[in-house]
């Protein structure tokens, strides 16, 4: 049984592609993935942990971005949209950590790359504060779980 092939993509076509079709897609290893729409407690935990890194980074040479950015990062050939990311300074060097919210449960993770190169795991549940050590802030886990419509 033969088996089918896929197109490998070059970047600079994968860019071409997203603007042809006005759809957000991921770029792995020369592979494209169309990215599927979020859930209305995503969008609003991410809209969270906009506004508590914004008002944590106000004064610093950081800016936080909103999931319209995409991040290209080159050593592995990933492209995507993260949901937040932050970027101090005029360019990124290295990804330093990496966040990860749960959305069926109250806990976030983080990824953190120490100094040896080697990458640590965080995990932090409800009522305790998620440490982002590369951007010297603390986020409240249940701040980030917050929901004002009280649902």
């Amino acid at each position: 049984m033969a088996q089918a092939t896929h197109h490998r993509f070059t970047f600079d076509e994968y860019v071409r592609l997203e603007v042809d079709s006005g759809v957000k897609h991921e770029f792995v290893a020369g592979q494209v993935f169309a990215m599927s729409g979020g859930t209305p407690e995503r969008a609003g935990i991410t809209a969270n942990i906009g506004r508590l890194l914004g008002n944590a980074l106000e004064g610093r040479p950081c800016r936080v971005f909103s999931p319209d950015l995409r991040v290209r990062v080159r050593a592995t050939g990933l492209g995507t949209y993260p949901d937040i990311a932050v970027i101090c300074g005029k360019q990124i060097e290295s990804l330093r950590e990496v966040m990860l919210v749960a959305h069926d449960r109250r806990e976030v993770e983080i990824v953190r790359r120490e100094g040896d190169g080697s990458w640590s795991r965080h995990v932090t549940s409800d009522g305790a504060v998620a440490r982002l050590e590369s951007l010297d802030c603390d986020l409240p886990v249940a701040e980030i779980y917050r929901n004002p419509l009280g649902r």
